[in-house]
């Protein structure tokens, strides 16, 4: 994800499984990264609300124009 800090993407990846384990936890997260749990819901609402925002623009995530 283009739009995405490195951070944003961490806590993606981990929170889905997308970086080859188990879904983790905000808490598993937040221990991991030193920051509170509430501080990585926060993280990944933000995360999803722009991934929300890409998917109404019609543009791939990547940043790529879907065809419409």
């Amino acid at each position: 994800m283009k739009y995405w800090t490195n951070r944003e993407k961490k806590i993606i990846s981990q929170r889905f499984g997308f970086d080859g384990g188990a879904q983790k936890t905000l808490e598993e997260i937040g221990k991991k990264l030193g920051v509170a749990r509430e501080r990585i819901r926060q993280l990944e609402n933000i995360a999803l609300s722009k991934l929300r925002r890409m998917l109404c623009q019609k543009e791939d995530p990547i940043g790529v124009p879907l065809a419409a």
